[in-house]
């Protein structure tokens, strides 16, 4: 309350940090030269955690040697198993191209739909929306692709009308698709 009357409330947020599995504490550890309070081994939800850490900070430098030399020799033969959320995190905050490349297309080829990539909080927006894009543009492709080949095969006589062949007595209206020549082979596709 001041002097003349008037009431001021004034509020005190509490900052509050996470920490999870103590990310926090191990990269200010890292950052301020404590270098017995950074573990040498640890475990991957711990890993993940401080990769997130770092990314929200955007202070990967004290804790780079760490990753490349002890912790990511410790946990590099997991790539390929359902960890891939927390090492697409990981290999983006640390600029692990060749990890990063490889976990990309495994989200791309995995992912259901756009949904499903959206919904993965662990991954920074801007990877979630290359993700995406990449996808839609694979798909396309593909798309892209089958409808070419069916067009192939359901084209009309009267387009096709250069391009006469027979088998027989039998007059058939293209050149067949197979490469040894088969109508039967295109028919059964």
């Amino acid at each position: 309350t001041c002097k003349d009357g008037m009431e001021v409330k004034v509020f005190r947020m509490p900052q509050i940090e996470l920490n999870n599995h103590e990310a926090l504490t191990i990269l200010l550890h890292a950052a301020h030269m404590h270098h017995p309070k950074v573990p040498r081994q640890i475990e991957f939800p711990v890993f993940v955690s401080i990769a997130e850490v770092c990314l929200r900070y955007r202070c990967t430098q004290p804790l780079e040697l760490q990753v490349e030399y002890q912790w990511l020799p410790q946990w590099v033969h997991m790539v390929g198993d359902e960890n891939f959320d927390g090492f697409l995190l990981i290999s983006y905050a640390f600029g692990l191209r060749q990890i990063f490349t490889r976990m990309s297309k495994t989200a791309i080829l995995n992912a259901l739909d756009d949904d499903e990539i959206q919904g993965k909080e662990l991954w920074p927006q801007p990877v979630r929306d290359k993700i995406k894009a990449t996808r839609a543009a694979k798909l396309a492709q593909i798309q892209e692709c089958c409808t070419g080949a069916i067009e192939e095969y359901f084209r009309t006589p009267s387009e096709t009308t250069g391009r006469k062949s027979s088998v027989g007595s039998l007059q058939l209206t293209t050149v067949p698709r197979c490469p040894k020549g088969s109508h039967l082979c295109d028919a059964t596709n």
